[in-house]
């Protein structure tokens, strides 16, 4: 069985790119995504732990 990582594709200049090292986990409990290639931020991503 190969395991493969979830792909996300970037809102601002669509490049796709897989999930690991995509998110921040921040200590207030948001969480960032930030796009390698552009630079893209996204910043408080609801999760279900707030």
């Amino acid at each position: 069985m190969v395991d493969m990582e979830p792909i996300v594709r970037c809102p601002s200049c669509n490049d796709e790119q897989e999930l690991p090292g995509l998110l921040t986990a921040l200590s207030n409990q948001n969480v960032v995504y930030t796009c390698r290639k552009c630079g893209f931020e996204e910043r408080n991503i609801e999760t279900d732990k707030g």
